[in-house]
């Protein structure tokens, strides 16, 4: 999905110096017991402006390349039940070009892959998709796609591994599928734990699963430790950061807080100049910058490009950021350590808690780019919790398999197992699920 700003008036937009219509299309909705409401809309060959086109502005303009695909979607994954390797399983997964995901698949032959979903148009040779696009400088929209030479796929990798963590994905000429990636830090430190293992089982993969290593910090403090106030915590953070062990105590996760926290605050400096004071809390309070933008932020933040960011300018900017950062893990808005509740949806936690219906906030391991990643933001004033909301591990050379799941196998409250899941879960202890051959995975600290 991509967006363009088109510069619009009078039901027209601007390509170049010339003026084009666009399609006036109106949408009526029924609902019960009300009045229809209509809904106007411009379409382009492009995709759908978002805004009144009738009068003067710049409006967005939302393309989804891949949405007229659906029949051909469901198609492929009705066919997919029947597949019978990977192979079979990836030609199929080509086929998909609504959704863009990558697909992880592995078959009882002992064979591993991935592919990507999806299909991306081909953009001009200066965007890359994470911003929108001023739609008059683009002056020949020809809205040819990327061919299936672009998609990228990893099939029986010589590592013996197939990592996937909603990094950033190219084709085989660097051509961008995911406009708005996580920063690399979950992928790298997933790979670095699994690559260099003669054999891979299950321990492992739990072990994996619940790493508390924060790349992030280890990677970041390196290059910003000369620039810090002469501050014993600065030295204690970056001390810890080096030193990481692939699980956190108390302390370790005190630290996990407060680089994340300088982190925001060293954003918040950089950009405040930009956008100013009230823009700038609003994207890092509302919409989140941060998860969205880090991807492409951090490299700026790593001195990778002086062009927009020096060491000077970095220096003067940690020195703001640090002292708003510690007043920061002081304060009960801040999101890290994350501490989230597990409440009922209809009575929101309202209930006493010996009636079992809802749990006390708990801690929860890793952080926001840990491979147990764990974070919580606001949206729109509203408090959203993430994480691994279950695990399952399966040996494909045998029935059934391991999981744990955070809230319990069980939907409704008086459910054998309604909120039972929640210690092992934190504590990385599975449940079987059909008949498993294997002994129980464990991972314990």
């Amino acid at each position: 999905m991509d967006i363009l700003i088109e510069r619009c008036k009078d039901e027209q937009y601007l390509v170049g110096d010339t003026w084009k219509p666009l399609t006036r299309r109106v949408e009526t909705a029924h609902m019960k017991n009300t009045q229809p409401v209509e809904w106007i809309f411009y379409d382009n060959e492009y995709g759908t402006v978002l805004g009144d086109a009738s009068k003067t502005g710049d409006y967005p303009c939302v393309r989804w390349s891949g949405i007229h695909g659906g029949a051909s979607d469901i198609e492929a994954a009705h066919r997919m039940a029947n597949t019978r390797n990977i192979d079979e399983f990836a030609a199929l997964q080509r086929e998909i070009r609504v959704l863009s995901l990558e697909g992880v698949f592995a078959d009882c032959h002992g064979r591993i892959g991935s592919i990507h979903s999806g299909q991306v148009d081909l953009r001009p040779k200066d965007w890359t998709g994470p911003f929108p696009y001023p739609g008059w400088q683009w002056t020949e929209r020809t809205f040819e796609t990327l061919p299936e030479s672009a998609r990228p796929h990893n099939i029986d990798p010589t590592s013996g591994v197939v990592v996937s963590a909603n990094a950033h994905i190219t084709g085989k000429d660097e051509e961008t599928w995911t406009s708005l990636p996580e920063a690399s830090y979950r992928l790298r430190r997933l790979t670095q734990l699994l690559e260099d293992l003669d054999q891979v089982g299950h321990h492992d993969m739990v072990a994996a699963s619940y790493d508390e290593v924060d790349l992030c910090a280890q990677e970041l403090l390196a290059i910003w430790e000369p620039l810090l106030p002469d501050d014993p915590r600065c030295k204690a953070l970056c001390a810890w950061a080096a030193t990481q062990t692939p699980y956190a105590d108390d302390k370790a996760h005190a630290s996990i807080s407060l680089f994340h926290a300088l982190h925001q605050e060293v954003l918040r400096a950089f950009f405040l100049p930009y956008f100013g004071q009230k823009r700038i809390e609003r994207f890092l309070n509302d919409f989140s910058l941060t998860l969205y933008f880090q991807h492409h932020i951090d490299p700026v933040l790593k001195l990778e490009k002086p062009d927009i960011l020096d060491q000077k300018t970095l220096k003067e900017l940690l020195h703001m950021a640090w002292p708003r950062a510690l007043k920061l893990t002081q304060s009960e808005d801040w999101a890290l350590p994350v501490h989230a509740p597990f409440k009922n949806v209809l009575t929101d936690g309202q209930l006493p808690s010996f009636l079992g219906v809802s749990q006390p906030p708990v801690r929860l391991p890793g952080g926001p780019v840990c491979a147990f990643q764990s974070r919580r933001i606001k949206l729109y004033g509203e408090p959203l919790y993430f994480g691994p909301a279950f695990h399952y591990l399966m040996d494909m050379s045998e029935q059934g398999g391991w999981y744990n799941i955070a809230g319990g196998a069980s939907e409704l409250p008086w459910g054998p197992g309604y909120g039972k899941g929640i210690k092992a879960w934190l504590e990385g202890d599975f449940i079987p699920l059909g008949d498993p051959t294997s002994a129980p995975p464990s991972h314990k600290k």
